[in-house]
């Protein structure tokens, strides 16, 4: 499932529809696109707020730079899935938002959001090995990526990309790809790591929620580390859509992994 959750408004949409229909238009008090590239696994949720307007989107059938692409109902520009960028038309250069949002289970995404709803789908089996995609974050022209399997291996890895202190946790069931936070919290850079199977930061020494980043106890009880907006994709894609991207464990990694 990629699981999205907007003031207070959480939903979910199966994959497994997705791989055929690639994308939903829908809206949590935000119009936002959810959309997913079987051939890339790119698993992306973007606003469809421009310029005060409320853009609709269908698919337009081809790749660009190996991904898919859309166009918008009102001008016909053709817009990039992974970059989120208009790349030709009359909004050329124009840019979505990026929304936070996670690929997991439907039993892990349930259990920490009970009263979500999901988008009714048919049944069909599972396509997709959550564990060969690369979870990734992109700042600019700067992107940083943590395959999927070595960060379930690792739990939680610290890092930078374009100057700020980024933590990349896994999913706890390891059926999801995890998730990323800013670690700047009371002025301060944590360095987060796993002990005796909690979350805590080195500094405070307080505890952490994997999975939402809400403090639970300690010097910090009560605070929350900002969530940032990722999308997964291939190792492969990684290379071609970021080709001075860092590739988190292809090269020895710059901070402590937590263990």
């Amino acid at each position: 499932m990629i699981g999205v959750e907007l003031g207070g408004l959480a939903r979910a949409y199966p994959v497994r529809f997705l791989d055929k229909r690639e994308m939903v238009l829908d809206d949590l008090g935000e119009p936002i696109l959810v959309t997913w590239c079987p051939r890339c696994g790119t698993a992306m949720v973007h606003s469809r707020r421009l310029d005060d307007g409320t853009l609709v989107f269908g698919h337009q059938g081809a790749l660009w730079q190996g991904a898919m692409t859309w166009w918008d109902h009102d001008t016909g520009s053709i817009w990039s899935q992974p970059f989120g960028r208009c790349i030709a038309g009359p909004r050329r250069g124009a840019e979505l938002r990026l929304l936070p949002s996670t690929m997991t289970s439907w039993d892990a995404w349930r259990s920490t959001h009970p009263h979500t709803d999901a988008l009714a789908a048919p049944r069909r089996p599972d396509v997709r090995d959550t564990g060969a995609l690369v979870l990734a974050i992109a700042v600019g022209d700067e992107a940083l990526g943590f395959p999927v399997s070595r960060l379930r291996r690792r739990k939680v890895v610290n890092g930078h990309i374009a100057g700020v202190p980024v933590v990349a946790v896994a999913d706890p069931d390891d059926r999801g790809v995890g998730v990323v936070f800013d670690r700047r919290r009371a002025g301060r850079t944590l360095t987060l790591a796993l002990r005796d199977g909690k979350m805590l930061d080195l500094e405070t020494g307080t505890t952490w929620e994997a999975h939402s980043g809400k403090a639970l106890a300690g010097a910090l009880d009560g605070d929350s580390l900002r969530r940032l907006a990722t999308m997964t994709v291939t190792p492969s894609d990684f290379d071609t859509f970021w080709p001075g991207g860092v590739l988190w464990g292809r090269s020895e990694p710059d901070e402590t992994s937590g263990e």
